[in-house]
């Protein structure tokens, strides 16, 4: 931000970098969060002022100054919190698509993604990898007879059990209605 200030300094007021203060706020709003994305905001609207006063800008009231500041950091600020939340709002998609929202296990996606990291660290490092497929017997019957909430409750329970049961580094996945898959590397 220091070093856009300098250069929106540089060939004076006459010549408007604007548009540049958005990278550092952009990237650290992204990365670092609303709170650090609201303060390079306000660093930046503080610059922006500084190089306008300091290259010479001459306004018919000094409150333009101010008012041209609250501005910019205004629309700092609004990028800002729309950035923070648009992040937000993709990790919680990205954990969403990783897991299946029935059972809490890993989605069908997710769970053939590890299976290709495992099998590429099985080829390359000639790792054990293990793999454990099981569906449930006559599950149909128990949705039909007892309806889809017991049988999602059942899901879950089996689930619960499962991932009680197996380390950290092992991949539970649900494939379809009443398929899992265990990923057991070494």
């Amino acid at each position: 931000v220091i070093l856009m200030g300098l250069i929106d300094y540089l060939p004076g007021y006459e010549l408007s970098f604007s548009l540049f203060y958005q990278v550092p706020i952009s990237l650290v709003a992204w990365f670092g969060g609303r709170r650090l994305g609201l303060l390079i905001s306000t660093a930046s609207a503080i610059a922006w002022f500084a190089a306008d006063f300091l290259s010479g800008a001459r306004y018919s009231n000094p409150s333009i100054y101010v008012w041209n500041t609250l501005l910019r950091l205004g629309f700092f600020w609004v990028v800002t919190l729309l950035l923070s939340a648009l992040q937000q709002a993709y990790k919680v998609n990205q954990d969403l698509a990783q897991t299946d929202y029935v059972t809490g296990a890993g989605s069908t996606r997710h769970f053939y993604e590890m299976a290709r990291i495992e099998s590429d660290h099985f080829r390359r490092y000639n790792h054990i990898i293990s793999l454990v497929y099981f569906d449930l017997d006559n599950f149909k019957t128990i949705n039909d007879r007892l309806g889809h909430i017991t049988g999602d409750k059942l899901l879950r329970v089996l689930t619960e059990n499962i991932q009680q049961n197996i380390r950290p580094s092992d991949t539970l996945g649900r494939l379809g209605g009443d398929e899992f898959a265990i990923l057991l590397p070494e």
